[in-house]
């Protein structure tokens, strides 16, 4: 009505039928604008499950209304960039020796084969997934290489001798950020090696301070780094938080104080990671799984709190690694 009043005054001398031709128009035009705004919003990326490993032995998803579900054995599992296939790592013990290499799965389950084949006394210790086309990057006892998803084309890109720990392959697949467990003569620090190799970068130095830097994650922009870390607080004590660093090593700040194994939503709108508290009846450390803004706002608890050693009965054992 509002709208037929307001156009009987801008076109006074036009007769009914024609306001009334184009008040209509003009109605229906709003309204499909409203509605492809509503369709926008109900087209919002779904929240994806999480993946990760209890007791480092078997594979797990955290769907978004809270229930698990077991995948299969293994352990440090990571996505696909498409989100339809899960790496872990998988021991194979024999009377001889133990031989961990990289596996492959569905998201049911179905389809797991071995993709490397590193041979004792080597051993795949971290692995990531990612890039476009995907790739898979992994650490063994002598640095970092890359292979495809049908474990054919291996590459090494980096020798370290083992210095290497957990590491993340950028969205747009240029680059891999990986923790140094440090040395002697080198903190541990946060570092970054280009995809096919070359110079190396540091995005977190590190000090005397740090007792470890670990679980660097990408933001799905590729704009900052997630990642653990254990700063010296005296007497053989260190404490975990989460810190997030732009790739060029600024911007660093803490995001929160006791924290360990980020990883961004496919989304960027959140940072899911281990949160811990003491249990003081148990004499032990309880874990779950949590969510926080980028910013510190909003954090959400996904899963209850568990005991990583010795559960009560009836109690879950504590999850690892997430991956988002």
């Amino acid at each position: 009505m509002i709208l037929a009043n307001v156009m009987a005054r801008i076109l006074p001398e036009a007769g009914s039928d024609l306001w009334k031709i184009i008040t209509t128009a003009i109605f229906v035009a709003l309204a499909g604008v409203s509605l492809c705004a509503c369709g926008d919003t109900a087209r919002e990326t779904p929240q994806l499950p999480i993946v990760f490993d209890r007791d480092f032995t078997s594979v797990w998803l955290l769907h978004p209304n809270g229930p698990t579900q077991f995948l299969t054995m293994g352990s440090k599992p990571k996505w696909s960039p498409d989100h339809r296939r899960v790496i872990f790592l998988r021991s194979e013990v024999s009377a001889s020796s133990a031989n961990q290499n990289v596996w492959t799965s569905n998201v049911d389950g179905t389809g797991v084969r071995q993709v490397t084949h590193v041979v004792p006394p080597n051993q795949v210790r971290f692995i990531a997934f990612g890039g476009h086309p995907a790739v898979i990057a992994y650490a063994d006892h002598d640095g970092i290489w890359t292979v495809r998803p049908d474990g054919s084309g291996a590459h090494e890109i980096l020798r370290d001798g083992g210095d290497t720990n957990e590491l993340a392959i950028s969205p747009d697949g240029s680059t891999i950020a990986y923790a140094y467990n440090g040395s002697a003569s080198a903190p541990a620090a946060l570092k970054l090696v280009g995809i096919g190799g070359g110079a190396q970068r540091v995005a977190f130095p590190g000090t005397s301070h740090v007792c470890g830097v670990s679980y660097p994650s990408w933001s799905p922009d590729g704009r900052w780094l997630a990642f653990s870390l254990c700063v010296d607080k005296g007497g053989g004590e260190g404490g975990e938080g989460i810190w997030l660093v732009r790739p060029n090593g600024r911007d660093l700040h803490r995001l929160v104080l006791a924290g360990a194994s980020p990883t961004w939503s496919p989304d960027g709108k959140w940072i899911a990671f281990n949160l811990f508290h003491e249990n003081a009846q148990r004499n032990g450390e309880l874990s779950a799984f949590v969510k926080i803004h980028p910013d510190g706002r909003g954090l959400v608890e996904l899963t209850p709190y568990a005991s990583e050693d010795n559960p009560a009965p009836g109690q879950p054992l504590a999850s690892q690694d997430p991956d988002w």
